[in-house]
């Protein structure tokens, strides 16, 4: 994404650095900064998202990662777009990487480039990425905690198999389309690995 070089952009410092930091907690204040309006920071979808103003006052965990030096993280307030949280309620997902810049030696010596990140032409894919992720692995989680819905969930799948891959093999549905479901139902823990191993070594064979 090009973050790893120094910055000629004319707001930046002669010795700034581009780097990345890591979202690893994020939580929204009850107000928007500026607008007045009180939010609800349980709700599933952030309206001013679709209007395209205001910032939203949070406290963010970073991992922040520097060229040359060993990542670290700091905690402190920001003032996050809205359009920045898209429509994961007022939230900035773990695991989304953010553009930053450093102007300084210490850990708080750097800004978030708001702009740069809102600018970037895959941060929608990226971003929808970061949050399906970690729907799944807290499927994973729950699945795996729950050894009897497990069960439940790999023969419910033992029995889908076969009629996912007759689709396949029918043309309606396509081969790579089969591999990403299995993939992402492997990824959530929801079926057994040797059954998705068995079903794609056959379609192999079959030349599909």
């Amino acid at each position: 994404m090009g973050f790893f070089r120094r910055s000629s952009s004319s707001s930046s410092t002669p010795n700034s650095v581009r780097a990345v930091a890591v979202v690893r907690r994020s939580k929204a204040d009850s107000n928007v900064v500026g607008t007045g309006v009180t939010l609800n920071a349980s709700e599933n979808e952030n309206p001013l998202n679709a209007l395209g103003f205001g910032s939203i006052r949070h406290t963010l965990t970073l991992e922040v990662r520097v060229p040359g030096r060993e990542p670290f993280e700091v905690t402190r307030a920001e003032k996050v777009p809205s359009k920045a949280t898209g429509t994961n309620g007022y939230q900035l997902p773990p695991g989304l990487e953010l553009p930053i810049t450093m102007t300084g030696p210490d850990s708080n010596d750097f800004q978030i480039d708001w702009k740069v990140y809102l600018s970037s032409p895959d941060r929608k894919a990226n971003f929808d990425g970061v949050v399906a992720n970690n729907q799944k692995r807290a499927t994973a989680a729950y699945v795996e905690s729950n050894p009897a819905l497990q069960a439940q969930s790999w023969a419910q799948m033992a029995q889908m198999m076969p009629i996912m891959m007759n689709a396949v093999r029918s043309g309606q549905s396509t081969r790579e389309s089969f591999d990403a479901q299995v993939d992402d139902l492997l990824g959530s823990k929801q079926m057994d690995p040797e059954l998705a191993a068995e079903c794609k070594r056959t379609l192999d064979a079959e030349g599909l």
